[in-house]
């Protein structure tokens, strides 16, 4: 080898991505050079494309809409692994969360944490995620431009309909509404257990697997009644 050229993408998890172009007979030319530095900011920006989609694809999925999403990602320690230009921009008008410690620590507690942009949820990351094994994902979710007082009488007469069956209906609010599982069980007259499977079975019925998700299709429905997987069906007059 006589001669390298050597690119440095800054990923996260405190790691680099080195790209090297090798050349055995000569040295790379002052044109080749300078080339490869008016290409390096095209490489950096699909890098920095790529980070942002596989940070979406964590929380919203793979065909998530938009992947500039306000969020964040600590490792174990709560060190910030990864910042969204979004959450940069969040954190210049909310210096509350200028401190992703202290926010997660917050949610974990159930404390409740908001803005005027909006509510703060999190995800914990798994031992064996790529991203950050064991760590945590806070992402700023947008407040409705409008806000007004929700009727639970009447949403839950279309939420999901055609898709739940009445008691399933019925346990999916209490959960919606915070009660846990023994809640649940006192409030409907019947066992935990049975709470359990009728759970479960809503779950497999909307195609969701934590109540995370079965919160965040209700948010959705609140958003768009008309659209979305958890609309009641529309019919074909």
């Amino acid at each position: 080898m006589a001669d390298i050229i050597g690119m440095y993408l800054p990923s996260i998890a405190q790691t680099v991505i080195a790209l090297y172009l090798e050349i055995r007979e000569k040295r790379f030319s002052t044109q080749i050079i300078e080339r490869m530095e008016r290409w390096y900011p095209l490489f950096l920006g699909l890098h920095d494309a790529h980070i942002a989609h596989t940070v979406s694809d964590l929380r919203y999925g793979r065909d998530a809409p938009e992947t500039n999403r306000a969020l964040v990602v600590l490792d174990r320690s709560r060190r910030v692994m990864f910042a969204s230009p979004a959450w940069q921009d969040a954190t210049l008008t909310h210096p509350e969360l200028r401190d992703p410690m202290a926010l997660a620590l917050a949610i974990a507690n159930k404390d409740q944490v908001t803005t005027s942009d909006g509510a703060l949820f999190v995800k914990s990351l798994s031992h064996d995620s790529l991203l950050a094994p064991d760590g945590t994902m806070l992402v700023l979710e947008p407040r409705a431009p409008a806000q007004t007082p929700i009727d639970f009488d009447k949403v839950f007469k279309t939420f999901a309909k055609g898709k739940l069956t009445p008691r399933e209906t019925q346990i999916s609010r209490l959960i919606i509404a915070g009660y846990p599982t023994g809640a649940i069980a006192k409030a409907l007259g019947i066992g935990r257990g049975t709470v359990k499977n009728h759970r479960r079975r809503l779950y497999d019925r909307l195609d969701i697997t934590t109540e995370r998700e079965l919160f965040s299709l209700f948010f959705e429905y609140l958003a768009n009644p008309s659209g979305g997987v958890a609309a009641a069906p529309t019919s074909s007059a």
